[in-house]
């Protein structure tokens, strides 16, 4: 039940090959709360794994939730669930720095549409050897233009990718 609420300098998780695990089950889990739009969780150190971790928002709009800029990073069973009136743009970012990142094992519900129109959930710029599995992905709008949508890949080329077993 560990809290952490992240305001507009957020967290840099900035030291190698940690992992970071929630000890818990269903809500009873460590959430981490974005509070500010402009707040986000900054993985700039290789080889970095959370799992086992609720995210929430309290606060609509939130621009990008998480930022990946080193290679390995991990995410396992890191749930997103709107609360209220709070949807947030983007959930994850990454930049070319970002190679072989997986994504595995996350249930991502948003029902609100609010920020639908702008929404890209998880952005891949360049990140090599991406692999995404065994989630679900329930997004309302989200894939309302050719810019948005659930993994929008933009700016340089991310290959090989691997979707498979997700539930969109």
């Amino acid at each position: 039940g560990h809290a952490e609420v992240f305001c507009a300098a957020g967290l840099n998780i900035n030291v190698a090959v940690i992992t970071i695990i929630g000890v818990g089950n269903g809500t009873n889990r460590p959430a981490f709360t974005w509070h500010t739009t402009d707040a986000k969780v900054t993985i700039s150190a290789a080889n970095v794994k959370l799992r086992n971790i609720q995210c929430l928002t309290d606060i609509d709009a939130v621009v990008t939730m998480f930022l990946v800029s080193a290679a390995g990073v991990g995410f396992d069973a890191v749930d997103f669930v709107d609360t209220a009136a709070c949807a947030p743009l983007q959930f994850l970012l990454t930049t070319v720095a970002g190679d072989a990142l997986t994504i595995e094992n996350c249930r991502h519900v948003q029902t609100l549409s609010a920020a639908a129109s702008v929404q890209a959930w998880i952005g891949l710029v360049g990140a090599d050897r991406f692999t995404c599995r065994n989630n679900f992905f329930s997004l309302r709008g989200a894939a309302t233009a050719a810019a948005n949508g659930h993994i929008v890949g933009s700016g340089t080329q991310s290959a090989p990718v691997l979707i498979a077993n997700n539930r969109f």
